[in-house]
């Protein structure tokens, strides 16, 4: 016997027979009643239909969220060092209250950088540049070196005089340092008022753990001063607010 010859038959059977059922199907469904039709797409195109629909709904989300309607930050609190926030979440929440946001979506960002990390060393001085961070909190140590590389704002020319008044000795000043093209320091610009210390910060004694008084800064990329003075004003309030 030729196998060959009957395994094509049987194939060519095969194929005739699907044909053949596809079509008793589909004269038996125009047949059905209207109860039978609904069972009958229950039955096998329920599940499908049900994927497709959330696979719509999904792509429509993601379109609205990401491109029509994104979520933005629309302010920055960085963190360095030897000023570890223990919960930003929480912290971001009460900045966010204080603030006042104009959209649910919009958030404030606060983040944390070890700067002894070198790639989070090279982020910190992206978000720098790119003028996405708005408020610095840090050690003195700190201070002294972000102050060098010129990081940080005179104070005298974004807060309000009488902001700036009240702080009285908690004005910490620093200076910018001017070097040649391999990076060496060639000189040192005269003392800046960049920075304010927290030292009975209610807020920092609540979410910031630091073995040293945090000083608080404007970064010199900030370009919302008007959120930038309700930040330090809730920073302060246990603080700067005494002296006034």
């Amino acid at each position: 016997m030729d196998i060959k010859f009957r395994k094509t038959v049987l194939d060519d059977d095969a194929e005739m027979y699907q044909a053949s059922k596809d079509a008793v199907t589909k004269e038996d469904i125009k047949k059905l009643s209207g109860k039978q039709k609904l069972a009958y797409f229950q039955d096998y195109y329920l599940k499908i239909c049900v994927v497709v629909i959330l696979c719509v709904v999904a792509a429509v989300y993601f379109l609205y969220t990401s491109v029509i309607n994104p979520s933005r930050e629309v302010f920055s609190v960085i963190f360095l060092n030897g000023c570890y926030v223990e919960d930003t979440e929480g912290l971001s929440g009460l900045l966010e209250e204080k603030i006042g946001m104009e959209r649910k979506k919009d958030y404030v960002g606060v983040e944390y950088f070890n700067l002894e990390d070198y790639q989070m060393n090279m982020v910190f001085i992206t978000r720098i540049s790119a003028g996405s961070a708005d408020i610095v909190i840090c050690s003195p140590d700190d201070f002294t070196e972000q102050a060098k590389n010129g990081m940080f704002l005179d104070l005298r020319e974004c807060l309000p005089e009488e902001t700036y008044e009240s702080f009285g000795d908690r004005i910490v000043m620093g200076k910018t340092a001017e070097t040649d093209l391999q990076g060496n320091v060639i000189s040192y610009s005269e003392e800046i008022p960049f920075g304010i210390e927290l030292p009975d910060s209610g807020v920092c004694g609540e979410y910031v753990e630091s073995s040293q008084t945090p000083v608080l800064c404007v970064s010199a990329s900030c370009k919302d001063i008007d959120k930038a003075l309700k930040v330090i004003e809730c920073f302060a309030e246990d603080s700067a607010v005494s002296n006034s």
